[in-house]
């Protein structure tokens, strides 16, 4: 079968969203029997690479994964030096640095591959946009190259409102979805009724990357308004790295509110299931910024399989993740007293609780990686040289 490339400035080490999705949809679609490979930056040593993995062929690249006009030029110099193997094989691009060194490389005259499927998570396409050369140079490329698949509806209507795609409409869907082992340990879990921390403490959990778009400090804000009796009972658990000043705002917020916070840093992928069965509920606030928005949410779904229900902003693409009053509670985006009062009707009640979270397991399992790296490798496999 022909090759199916999936280019990424980010992958691991790195962690984040779409390290994850690359990580998981080609795993999904090598399991699946296509020659799907990744690649990828070799981080200029600023990042411990991991071993090759025999499963899934990656290859790296000389370029730093930064998004300065260096960090591009250079993967884009990569991209050329490949030329001749993209030559006849479908490219996905699938970050918004693959996007930017393939739109540097046609303005350029240097060329593009001729087979591509664009793939868009939602903040690329704002930074696309928004930002003055890849505004002029990115139409023209994606008139020549006018096949697109989005990791959700939300993003295909962004995609439409972008006027990026001459038919956005026809935008493929494949969204996240939970790892098959993190599923896998989640029914373990529940299958052998693992303990829970019972120790009559109240454990609101985020996963996310510390910053801004996510919505820490909103969440600690909302916590401090929390009545007495479920303030004094509250831990607020953060899972993640990131922008440490952003962090150190939120630890001070919560420590003059009186709100136990917890900052659990970069948790291993075998422990992240124990903390995430281990808390009352799950809340991220993402909130949308000029250049960055919430295209989906994976996190939602990981919670919701460990069956904890969700609160969340009704921002971007989190109605796609969490089902409003069936999965868990969306309210108004900076909305912080309708935040409080969400977090306040499901830390008192945990029949609702445990309403939520049943139906959260199921809308969790629904979503597959195979489905959506069946879409993108037959959609790649399908184009023709342009």
């Amino acid at each position: 079968m022909q090759p199916v490339f999936f280019l990424t400035h980010e992958f691991a080490p790195f962690r984040g969203g779409v390290a994850t999705y690359v990580e998981q949809c080609v795993h999904a679609a090598r399991r699946l029997g296509y020659d799907a490979r990744v690649v990828t930056v070799d981080y200029r040593g600023r990042r411990e690479l991991p071993p090759p993995e025999q499963d899934m062929p990656v290859l790296r690249l000389p370029a730093s994964g930064r998004l300065s006009p260096a960090g591009i030029l250079a993967l884009a110099r990569g991209f050329f030096g490949l030329r001749k193997t993209f030559a006849d094989a479908p490219v996905v691009p699938i970050s918004v640095g693959a996007h930017l060194a393939l739109v540097l490389l046609a303005a350029s005259g240097a060329g593009s591959p001729r087979r591509v499927l664009n793939f868009f998570h939602g903040s690329d396409i704002l930074r696309l946009i928004r930002r003055p050369w890849p505004a002029w140079a990115a139409f023209p490329f994606y008139r020549r190259h006018p096949h697109f698949a989005v990791a959700s509806s939300y993003v295909r209507t962004l995609l439409a409102g972008s006027g990026l795609a001459p038919h956005p409409e026809t935008a493929l869907l494949a969204p996240c979805a939970c790892a098959p082992t993190l599923l896998q340990r989640a029914t373990d879990m529940a299958l052998a009724n693992a303990p829970v921390k019972n120790d009559g403490r109240l454990r609101v959990l985020t996963v996310a990357r510390i910053h801004p778009r996510k919505g820490q400090l909103e969440l600690a804000r909302a916590l401090a308004n929390l009545p007495e009796n479920l303030r004094r009972r509250l831990i607020y658990q953060l899972v993640g790295e990131g922008d440490d000043a952003y962090l150190r705002s939120v630890q001070t917020y919560c420590q003059g509110a009186g709100v136990a916070c917890e900052h659990l840093g970069a948790v291993a992928d075998d422990e992240l299931p124990a903390i995430y069965r281990a808390c009352t509920l799950f809340a991220m606030t993402s909130r949308s910024l000029p250049q960055s928005v919430e295209g989906f949410g994976i996190a939602y779904l990981e919670a919701a399989a460990f069956s904890r229900p969700v609160i969340a902003f009704r921002s971007g693409g989190t109605a796609e993740a969490v089902r409003d009053g069936e999965t868990g509670l969306l309210v108004a985006e900076n909305d912080l007293p309708a935040l409080t009062a969400a977090l306040t009707t499901l830390l008192s009640n945990e029949a609702l609780r445990a309403r939520l979270g049943a139906a959260g397991q199921a809308f969790a399992r629904t979503f597959s990686w195979e489905k959506s790296a069946r879409v993108l490798c037959d959609a790649a496999l399908a184009l023709t040289a342009s």
